[in-house]
């Protein structure tokens, strides 16, 4: 629908399992995914070019993606679980715009689970670990290399039939090497890049009574800058994309006090869910736009807080005898800086400088999906919609008309969507109709998502 792009793609998959004897099992997943696709990063004009590309940002990119995910599972003879998986994921991206890339990634992880009945407790512990290697014209054609290791236990506890606990810890350990042909002009580059950090999670729920659940949890948060954060340099059109080798990592932590409520009112059956939560990060990572050189940066922009709500429902209830299903939900959020009173360059940057909001955040989400059976038939509407995006980088708004278009579209979007299923035996077709209202929105500035179209799709289960 947008000028100068299109996408193909095509996969093939073979999964497999099979049972050696009843305490042994072994299974083999692949994928092998391929495409050829054209893109553009920001569009020419808001108003009149918003289906166009701005020049110099078109990139068309052909991507190999193959994947084998092998996995063991055995109960030794005290029914305790030791599984094993794995994974080899190769990746090779030819981008026309000098930025192809390719990578090897290794995944492992042992788990050990034990169900100690006697004290009504269950146990998990594993290891894990990561080995990334990538070559990339983003990294100046070098190789990186990098290690990912970790070590966890989590204990599950149920008190007085009516509470369940848990507890779980993790130990995280990061290693980058810089290859020694690698420099940034002006800036001194680590060779060795090594970080690591504890955290823990912990979790009650509580049965108040018949189908009513009280429920609060805390988890501590980390993340290693990836390469990509720390290394990339490339452009696209008048813009370009700067390093940051001095990047640290971000630590965070999230807290929920929630309550979920079954109900039957009418014949509607279902379940109200009800949670508030709270997040702060610190030197939380982000891409932000530098004005006096075009260009965007990873940087650690400093502490941040977000605190919100959720409410949802799912459920069933049945008119004239057909059964419909309902599910929905509501969520708010209010992302802050917690310097913004002290930081005059957090204000400078924001697109609504008198408002206290992280950018590229909306405030306001709902979803609903409806679904109706009538023997073989099934027909079904969805919207969701989002509040305005209150800031953006200010300065990114004088770029191809991107702040006259947020002027005018300034009360977020609602899109719909409709299916119609249809089954004769084994074979499942679904007629599809998306953005049924087509209604003109953009999910992040400069791009604009697909108007009114149709899918049909087949599934056959053999």
């Amino acid at each position: 629908y947008a000028d100068s792009t299109y996408q193909n793609r095509g996969r093939v998959g073979l999964t497999t399992r099979y049972r050696l004897t009843d305490r042994l099992t072994i299974n083999l997943n692949t994928m092998l995914n391929v495409a050829d696709n054209s893109s553009f990063f920001i569009w020419a004009d808001g108003v009149e070019g918003n289906l166009s590309p701005f020049e110099g940002t078109i990139s068309a990119t052909k991507n190999r993606r193959f994947v084998i995910d092998p996995s063991i599972t055995y109960y030794d003879g005290s029914d305790n679980r030791h599984h094993f998986q794995a994974r080899f994921y190769s990746l090779d991206n030819n981008n026309s715009l000098n930025q192809s890339n390719s990578s090897q990634n290794i995944y492992s992880e042992y788990q050990f689970q034990r169900s100690i009945e006697e004290w009504d407790l269950n146990v998990s512990a594993g290891i894990v670990n990561q080995y990334l290697s990538t070559d990339s014209e983003l990294f100046s054609d070098v190789r990186f290399t990098s290690y990912n290791l970790g070590a966890y236990l989590q204990l599950d506890k149920r008190l007085f039939q009516k509470l369940k606990l848990s507890f779980g810890s993790r130990y995280e350990y990061n290693d980058l090497n810089v290859p020694d042909g690698f420099e940034i002009e002006g800036v001194p580059v680590v060779r060795n890049l090594n970080d690591g950090s504890f955290i823990f999670k912990g979790g009650a729920n509580y049965s108040l009574g018949d189908y009513s659940f009280l429920r609060a949890s805390f988890g501590q948060g980390y993340r290693f800058p990836t390469v990509v954060e720390r290394f990339i340099t490339t452009t696209f059109g008048s813009f370009a994309i700067k390093s940051n080798p001095i990047l640290t990592p971000e630590f965070g932590w999230t807290a929920e006090l929630g309550f979920k409520q079954g109900f039957n009112v009418v014949g509607f059956k279902g379940f109200l869910d009800f949670a508030v939560f709270r997040q702060e990060y610190k030197d939380m990572l982000e891409f932000v736009f530098l004005p006096s050189d075009l260009a965007f940066q990873s940087q650690n922009i400093g502490n941040t807080e977000t605190s919100g709500l959720e409410l949802g429902v799912a459920g069933e209830l049945k008119i004239g005898g057909v059964p419909i299903s309902v599910f929905g939900g509501y969520t708010y959020v209010d992302p802050r800086y917690k310097d913004y009173e002290t930081s005059s360059q957090i204000r400078a940057s924001l697109s609504e400088p008198e408002l206290n909001v992280l950018k590229y955040r909306s405030k306001h989400f709902f979803k609903i999906d409806i679904e109706a059976k009538v023997k073989d038939f099934s027909f079904a509407i969805s919207s969701n919609a989002s509040s305005h995006m209150i800031n953006i980088d200010g300065i990114f708004e004088a770029v191809g008309g991107i702040g006259d278009y947020r002027n005018i579209n300034n009360t977020g979007f609602l899109v719909s969507d409709f299916r119609l299923g249809y089954t004769l035996n084994n074979t499942k077709f679904t007629f599809l109709l998306t953005n049924i209202f087509n209604r003109e929105y953009t999910l992040r500035p400069a791009k604009l998502e697909a108007p009114r179209n149709i899918g049909l799709r087949m599934q056959h289960d053999f």
